[in-house]
């Protein structure tokens, strides 16, 4: 069961789930074709970043699964990590507006950067969000209407 789900408060209803979308495995790709044209000039070099590279696809991997974005009846809930857990929970009539940050690619592949914004300046980046758009026009919905 998902965190957010087992965390609703009595008479909360879950609205939207987003996660990270699979762009972000952009940067480990990148880091595989390194791999394979290194491995043939310098055969350590290549094999070593082949190694880091395998890392850091575990690391997003994780990163990937363990993401979750809700948007509540109540409020917005955003929780990464696996073993070290960080969540921010963020009351809907607390927030002051959600900034959605997009690529030109982003806007190809619909993905991009949230900021959402809290009372007192407070904000909660998250990276690589899965239609961030509709994620934007939900909070805002849900905000309005509270």
């Amino acid at each position: 069961m998902s965190y957010v789900r087992a965390n609703l408060d009595a008479g909360e209803t879950v609205r939207l789930m987003a996660g990270n979308h699979w762009a972000i495995f952009f940067g480990p790709a990148v880091m595989i074709l390194l791999s394979i044209i290194l491995i043939p000039m310098a055969s350590y070099l290549g094999y070593a970043c082949l190694a880091v590279t395998g890392a850091y696809i575990l690391k997003t991997f994780i990163h990937q699964q363990t993401t979750e974005l809700a948007v509540t009846s109540k409020k917005v809930v955003v929780k990464t990590g696996w073993l070290n857990r960080n969540t921010h929970e963020m009351q809907l009539n607390q927030i002051e507006g959600v900034n959605v940050h997009q690529t030109l690619m982003g806007r190809w592949l619909n993905f991009g950067d949230l900021f959402i914004r809290g009372s007192g300046g407070f904000v909660v980046p998250v990276r690589f969000v899965d239609d961030p758009v509709k994620f934007r026009k939900f909070v805002n919905e849900a905000s309005s209407a509270t």
